[in-house]
């Protein structure tokens, strides 16, 4: 509800790109899955449990800790962080950016439940196939910076993309379909490995990698003619 925001004046319309939602139930629309993100996970959950919360998942707690950075705030696991003063309404940060995913089904392993996160086995055909939802998802929100979750989502987009580096090695200036914007790829959050950065906010990848991605955002937004 608060995604068309601006950075001193410039547009600063944020997409974070994940690879699939790969849970049931089936046919899920995009009020739902709004309300699962911003209500159920942003507003109801917290970076770490306090008893009378649930933690997030690691997925969605480098999404928070990716979020605070874009937005200004400094890294933390309190609650108050993840909360901006818009000219006096108070919006949580997950109200402030759109989630969406590259493909828009799902496969799994058969027998995997309906809760939790599912590793997806997305054929070609499907990621082939879905890449044209996805380009029209950039034509619809016309985002200012996109970023990829995972070295999976970026290739997926690779086929639509037309880049050009910057002088970060993890920021593009992308587009798709005539639309321009900035392409940040990370690692997964929740990957199992030393590029995690969805554990807790203290993580290397973290401070190391997305932290000075997300300055060279900054700074490419403000100098944007």
């Amino acid at each position: 509800s608060h995604y068309d925001l601006a950075l001193n004046g410039r547009p600063f319309r944020v997409v974070v790109v994940g690879q699939e939602y790969g849970n049931g139930p089936a046919h899920v629309n995009r009020q739902e899955r709004s309300h699962d993100v911003v209500v159920l996970t942003g507003q109801k959950k917290r970076f770490r449990t306090d008893g009378l919360h649930a933690a997030r998942n690691p997925h969605m707690r480098g999404t928070t800790s990716l979020l605070r950075l874009l937005f200004g705030q400094r890294l933390g696991s309190d609650y108050d962080g993840e909360i901006l003063d818009l000219n006096g309404k108070r919006v949580h940060l997950f109200e402030a950016f759109a989630l969406v995913n590259f493909l828009l089904c799902s496969a799994i392993d058969s027998g995997q439940g309906d809760v939790g996160s599912k590793r997806g086995k997305s054929s070609t055909t499907m990621q082939a196939n879905c890449g044209r939802h996805f380009s029209e998802v950039i034509r619809i929100l016309e985002p200012t910076v996109v970023v990829a979750e995972g070295v999976g989502v970026r290739k997926w987009m690779g086929a639509l993309c037309t880049t050009r580096p910057s002088s970060q090695s993890h920021l593009e200036h992308a587009s798709i379909r005539g639309h321009e914007f900035l392409l940040a790829s990370f690692s997964h959050p929740s990957v199992p490995s030393g590029e995690n950065w969805g554990t807790d906010e203290r993580r290397p990848y973290l401070l190391d990698v997305v932290a000075p991605t997300v300055r060279a955002v900054h700074a490419a937004v403000l100098s944007a003619s």
